[in-house]
């Protein structure tokens, strides 16, 4: 069942991209796109930041954000990001589509397994 807000249309649901990519923090980007961050679940910040909505729009060869800049204690080194697709594809109308996707604990425990 999609989620409440996609028929409202505040939020759409886009399907997972055709190839993984991972980076750490301390890399920057190997691809354009939207990127979710997620430290290990043992870490004692991990149900602040595993969080869905810690996505970020980074451009090929930028920095990922800092969570330090945030005021939350974690290292770029203890952030795994993982590449959610280049969701800002222009139209045919030259107008660009963003997408933002849901993205919940069980699936990255079934993709990581």
């Amino acid at each position: 069942m999609p989620d409440r807000r996609v028929p409202q249309g505040v939020m759409r649901e886009v399907p997972m991209p055709a190839r993984e990519l991972h980076s750490t923090g301390l890399l920057h980007a190997p691809a354009t796109g939207i990127w979710h961050g997620s430290v290990d679940p043992a870490h004692p910040l991990a149900k602040v930041f595993n969080q869905w909505y810690r996505q970020s729009y980074v451009e090929e060869g930028m920095a990922f954000p800092d969570p330090r800049d945030r005021g939350l204690d974690i290292s770029p080194k203890d952030i795994q990001w993982r590449w959610l697709d280049q969701a800002n594809r222009p139209q045919p109308s030259g107008r660009k589509e963003i997408t933002i996707r849901n993205f919940s604990q069980v699936e990255t425990t079934q993709t990581n397994s």
